[in-house]
């Protein structure tokens, strides 16, 4: 079903984008989704990857992060992922606390993992994904 049908096609829908904010602790984002919640947010989105995936200990970090810890590419990004594990109890939050789960996955592995073990049936195609053709291809979009 899409969001278009199952929010009839005449209202706005809002989508907290909660991304990697949370900063790899899963209780910020669970007072994430309470936010978004209480801020009256109909979905809030959060990001799913393997570190390992898109990234090596050689990359560099990119210009924008400044004055951080770690000092590669691949530690940022271990530093701002949450656990599959975590990804499941998220979804359990978002429905008690009566807000939409959604979630962007960056790699193939985390894609599968939505669908299959979460059970999504949208998500949100990461813009830096949308020319990776294998990605695009994994699943009907």
């Amino acid at each position: 079903m899409s969001l278009a049908k199952k929010h009839k096609l005449n209202k706005i829908l809002i989508i907290a984008e909660a991304g990697v904010n949370h900063n790899g602790n899963l209780e910020i984002a669970k007072k994430m989704v309470d936010k978004a919640s209480q801020a009256g947010a109909n979905y809030i989105k959060f990001q799913l990857f393997n570190p390992y995936s898109l990234s090596t200990e050689y990359a560099n970090l990119p210009p924008y992060v400044k004055n951080s810890k770690v000092k590669n590419q691949l530690s940022l990004l271990k530093s701002l992922s949450l656990s599959k594990k975590d990804f499941l109890i998220l979804k359990k939050k978002c429905k008690l606390s009566k807000i939409g789960f959604l979630a962007s996955a960056f790699d193939i592995e985390s894609l599968d993992f939505l669908f299959k073990k979460v059970k999504l049936k949208i998500f949100k195609i990461p813009s830096g994904e949308i020319n990776n053709v294998p990605y695009k291809t994994c699943r009907e979009v």
